[in-house]
């Protein structure tokens, strides 16, 4: 019952969303031809591949999986769900259990640390925009997550455990 409304959404969704411009179902009359030229002709001017130029082939598809590139950012995305998970999993469990909490009010001091994840996200995300580095941030949360996640698992101290 908890994912009804979800598959309900699913379904409408289905039904009733606008696909790409150039797609042979136009839905619902969304975009006359000039407009979708217009799209496509910006989308092409950013990144050049509105239009499919070239037919699907698995052995070229196969051959991008040789790529460090695509190794590397699913690297980067494994570490950002190691801290992720270990937030939700293990900030429960240190409020309640160990620090003593009942489980509504360690429900609500689950929201400090993410709403300052949150900031911290902005923060650093205004940062490689305004001077146009990713790398250095990535390095530095990867540190950083370093240091803090042997903290919350290992130190004997709660209050280190929660910070």
């Amino acid at each position: 019952m908890q994912g009804i409304l979800s598959c309900v959404i699913a379904l409408v969704s289905f039904v009733v969303m606008v696909g790409f411009p150039d797609s042979k179902h136009i839905g619902w009359h969304f975009l006359n031809k000039e407009e979708i030229a217009f799209v496509l002709a910006r989308i092409n001017n950013d990144r050049a591949d509105a239009e499919e130029k070239e037919p699907f082939n698995l052995k070229s598809y196969m051959k991008q999986g040789l790529d460090l590139k695509i190794w590397g950012f699913a690297l980067i995305f494994c570490m950002i769900l190691v801290v992720s998970y270990s937030f939700a999993f293990f900030l429960p469990i240190i409020l309640q259990g160990k620090m003593g909490f009942s489980i509504a009010a360690a429900q609500c001091l689950v929201a400090p640390p993410y709403f300052a994840a949150g900031l911290w996200m902005v923060f650093t995300g205004w940062i490689g925009d305004k001077y146009g580095v990713r790398a250095p941030i990535l390095i530095g949360n990867a540190i950083l997550a370093l240091i803090g996640l042997p903290i919350m698992a290992f130190t004997k101290n709660v209050g280190a455990q929660y910070l």
